[in-house]
């Protein structure tokens, strides 16, 4: 039997941040009068929130991913760099509600997202691998992210796949920058062929069709992407997940192309 979901205003979920960040970045976002909260910080958090207003305040030592267990209704903040099932849990609030998803950087890290606003162009690593249903795989990582701000990126990505191929495409655009795929991947390979650690409990018999999420990056398809990209954005400021093979980024070389890692962007011309 489905239970009643329970409404809330809004889902505050963050990672284990100095608290002074957390407070600086929350001033700027409405909180309205019902919270519920999952951070490390619950006591801290706790007494901050209650003095800014907030009435409801429920503390959950977990972050729920069934879709019956709440219904959020208006706010939901994502603290950069939870995990993913934290982020599926975000992705199914903005599927059923249409919520609003806020992004706040990490200050202890730099993340990729920080480019958003400052740049032309954001990339997201993925495959060319095409589900059943037609949809592109989006399924962790940078990508599970991108359906934080788009949660039809899947139906975006699956219908480029099968329009134009395994090349870059726009998933949407966000403070002025547009959010990219950025392949790395084939499309699928048929086993034996060498797969990444995690899948190796599918359990592949010789003749399977192993899907491109599970294989390891392929330089030919990483320069590809690039010499499809440079077309496509001339020579503005990319911001690129660290990839292995930088001699298949070459086509990017002319370019203000920045790989970026937890340390922060690096001009690619410069590595």
């Amino acid at each position: 039997m489905q239970r009643k979901a329970k409404e809330v205003g809004m889902l505050l979920v963050t990672g284990n941040q100095p608290l002074w960040a957390l407070f600086k970045a929350l001033e700027s976002i409405h909180l309205g009068s019902s919270v519920i909260l999952v951070s490390p910080h619950s006591r801290e958090l706790t007494a901050w929130l209650r003095a800014r207003g907030v009435k409801s305040l429920s503390l959950l030592g977990h972050v729920p991913i069934h879709p019956w267990e709440l219904d959020y209704r208006h706010v939901v903040v994502l603290w950069d760099g939870v995990d993913e099932k934290a982020a599926k849990c975000i992705i199914t609030a903005r599927e059923r509600c249409g919520c609003t998803f806020h992004f706040i950087p990490d200050p202890k890290q730099f993340s990729i997202w920080s480019g958003l606003g400052k740049v032309e162009v954001v990339c997201v690593p993925v495959s060319g691998y095409l589900t059943r249903s037609g949809h592109g795989v989006l399924g962790k990582g940078l990508a599970l992210q991108a359906k934080l701000w788009f949660p039809e990126a899947h139906k975006i990505l699956g219908y480029s796949l099968r329009k134009f191929g395994n090349f870059p495409t726009v998933l949407g655009e966000v403070k002025g920058t547009y959010v990219m795929t950025f392949p790395t991947k084939p499309v699928q390979e048929i086993y034996p062929c060498e797969v990444i650690p995690e899948g190796r409990r599918y359990g592949f018999k010789p003749g399977d069709v192993v899907p491109g999420f599970l294989l390891p990056d392929d330089p030919e398809v990483i320069e590809a992407a690039a010499r499809a990209l440079r077309q496509a954005i001339g020579p503005g400021t990319i911001y690129l997940p660290w990839i292995e093979y930088l001699e298949a980024l070459r086509p990017l070389k002319d370019t203000a192309a920045m790989l970026v890692d937890e340390q922060g962007p690096r001009p690619l011309k410069e590595v």
